[in-house]
């Protein structure tokens, strides 16, 4: 019988994830052996960094909803560049388990054999035909796993289910959060992302949800961040006397970013944010937010860089009705995430698999 190759390249697929630029070549023969995985490293992590520009002027308080866009644009094009070169290759159509050893990762993948796991953003447990999971080389420390079905056919499967530890670079090193894991599970147009713990070395998250969604041509955005004890206190102490509201104990302060933006050029967006004491919403502490709405598209200011790139202004009117409504936008913060279901969240693995 002649023994075929299966060649598979991903490029950049778990940038996000894993911090690294990934060109897997996967040769699979015929008995089902993974001959090679090529491993290039970049540093990639999804930073909040907009806590500290609160009280910054004009457009600078808006990199959080910057940050948002990119880190789910990131997201959904790692997902789907692994799962369509997966089923490119035809391995998908293959049962088996197919390991190998490269980059300082061992890496399994699992085709054909069912295996549940708990989705914490909806508090639910879905069934799934095939994974993925990266381990450390040295410590079998597990930093990676992805939970999907048919690539081809999201809207009659349960989607796909990716958890992994948020990778940061610290002097050109490998590093990565102690254990804290973040999870995004996405399914037709929608994408939810949820982390337990701070994303960063010494940042300012407890726990956090995102949502992200698709409907009739607009893309909302729905971020809910219930911040620390050490941000919440900062945020307290800068805060105008009449907007402080001392939070004590296990009160924290919550971080609000909701937008919408059309699908279509020149992207227009209207978003808005806020943080308040165990709550969600646009206010800062006791006060109205004066720097509300925040306006963005892609025509005003495409060559410049940093915070006045496609910064259109600030407040409560559009500069034009091609612009999602305010009232629209408001309406976002009835829907979830909702606070319980943010401080309810506990992340981890679900696979029981061994590290190969």
């Amino acid at each position: 019988m002649n023994r075929r190759s299966y060649v598979l390249t991903l490029l950049a697929s778990f940038m996000i994830f894993l911090g690294v630029s990934l060109k897997l070549d996967f040769s699979v023969k015929e008995d089902q052996q993974l001959k090679k995985i090529e491993l290039k490293k970049y540093p990639s992590y999804f930073d909040i960094n907009s806590i500290a520009k609160l009280y910054a002027e004009n457009e600078d308080q808006w990199d959080g909803v910057r940050n948002v866009v990119t880190f789910v644009k990131t997201i959904t094009s790692g997902i789907n560049a692994l799962l369509k070169r997966l089923e490119a290759i035809g391995i998908l159509n293959k049962t088996g388990t197919f390991t190998t050893t490269e980059g300082g990762y061992k890496i399994k993948l699992v085709t054909n054999d069912p295996n549940n796991a708990s989705i914490a953003g909806i508090g639910t447990t879905k069934e799934f035909s095939h994974r993925i999971i990266f381990w450390n080389e040295n410590t079998n420390m597990k930093y990676l796993e992805v939970f999907f079905d048919n690539p081809t056919k999201k809207t009659e499967e349960d989607g796909v289910l990716v958890t992994f530890e948020p990778y940061q670079s610290i002097g050109g090193n490998l590093n990565y959060n102690n254990g804290e894991k973040m999870e995004c599970y996405t399914k037709n147009t929608t994408m939810i992302c949820s982390w337990d713990g701070a994303l960063l070395i010494n940042g300012p998250t407890e726990k956090a949800q995102l949502i992200a969604t698709i409907t009739d041509g607009v893309l909302s955005i729905n971020l809910l961040v219930k911040l620390n004890l050490a941000t919440t206190t900062s945020i307290n102490n800068n805060l105008p006397s009449i907007c402080k509201e001392n939070p004590i104990g296990s009160e924290r302060y919550y971080y609000t970013v909701i937008a919408l933006i059309k699908s279509n050029p020149p992207y227009y967006t209207t978003s808005a944010f806020g943080v308040k004491k165990d709550a969600k919403g646009l206010n800062l502490g006791n006060c109205s937010n004066s720097y509300n709405y925040g306006y963005f598209n892609t025509s005003v200011n495409p060559n410049v860089s940093g915070s006045k790139k496609y910064f259109a202004g600030i407040g409560n009117i559009p500069p034009s009705s091609d612009y999602p409504s305010t009232s629209n936008v408001n309406s976002l913060l009835n829907q979830d995430p909702t606070k319980t279901q943010v401080d309810n969240l506990s992340i981890d693995f679900d696979s029981q698999d061994q590290a190969p």
